[in-house]
């Protein structure tokens, strides 16, 4: 009776002793498993990593909209149904804007990296190269790059949630959505919200005629006028196209040289600026958008 008890202790302490030897092993693995599999963390790794930006919700909470954005790729604007679990995506899109009903979002659609590492270069060599031009050229080469450069470089995105498809602008500068209306959009084809004068345009206060003091010299305190060199006239840069669009028909109407411009949050009346080379155009006007669609102003 003795032997069996002993001989069962032993088997059990055999079976003990290979059971935390095989714990052991295995923890030596796990241990040793993922020291081997960890590498440095380098900016390649960095420029992959997504972040989520610009999150927005429909009123009725139904839809999310956000955009997917990293250093490192082009990312990409998500749409998803909260209910349905639909999802909508668009390659580049940011800042997402929900109309007050839920149709419509839209977005600004930005350059490719590509792209953008391409001007990036062409800015560089621009500036590198810009110490050997005559007077003249200079100044011509000069106004076409900052023709070139005050373009807009994002385009315009809108998706119509009942499909997911989405109709795109190439060189949009910014759009509004009425805070309550549906029914409208505009957005700018320039590059800011207000007109760029230079040195104050036609006719400005720092384009002084002949006055009582014309005909003597300046003296040492008194400073001398602004004039423009000889053969040089004074310019002002007009402002960019504006473009109304009624988002149920798809029409659109185009409002020229426009420097700035805002909605009622009814999105009946659109309130906006021009300035044009013609000074006479120059004005800031209101356009009743509870009107058939025309060409505000008209």
């Amino acid at each position: 009776m003795k032997e069996v008890v002993m001989r069962q202790r032993l088997r059990s302490q055999r079976i003990l002793v290979a059971i935390g030897a095989l714990l052991a092993f295995q923890w030596s693995l796990g241990a040793q498993t993922p020291a081997a599999a960890k590498r440095p963390l380098t900016y390649d790794v960095v420029d992959s990593w997504r972040a989520i930006q610009g999150t927005t919700l429909t009123r009725d909470g139904q839809w999310l909209a956000y955009a997917l954005t990293a250093p490192g790729d082009d990312g990409e604007i998500v749409v998803r149904n909260l209910r349905g679990g639909q999802e909508y995506r668009s390659p580049r899109g940011t800042a997402p804007a929900f109309t007050a009903d839920g149709r419509f979002v839209v977005f600004t659609i930005a350059q490719t990296k590509e792209e953008e590492e391409k001007e990036r270069r062409a800015n560089r060599n621009a500036g590198g190269q810009g110490g050997g031009e005559n007077q003249a050229g200079a100044g011509e080469t000069r106004s076409g790059r900052d023709r070139a450069r005050n373009q807009p470089k994002t385009g315009l995105g809108i998706m119509t949630l009942a499909d997911g498809k989405v109709t795109t602008v190439e060189k949009v500068g910014s759009f509004s959505l009425p805070t309550e209306s549906s029914t409208w959009l505009a957005y700018y084809k320039g590059t800011g919200g207000t007109g760029r004068s230079g040195g104050g345009g036609r006719g400005g206060a720092r384009g002084r005629g002949a006055g009582a003091g014309a005909g003597r010299q300046a003296g040492p305190a008194e400073e001398q006028p602004d004039r423009p060199a000889a053969g040089r006239e004074k310019r002002k840069d007009p402002g960019a196209d504006l473009i109304v669009r009624n988002l149920v028909t798809a029409e659109e109407v185009t409002v020229p040289e426009v420097t700035e411009y805002e909605w009622n949050k009814a999105g009946a009346w659109l309130a906006y600026a021009t300035s044009s080379t013609d000074a006479a155009k120059d004005g800031a006007f209101a356009a009743d958008r509870t009107r058939p669609l025309q060409e505000p102003g008209v």
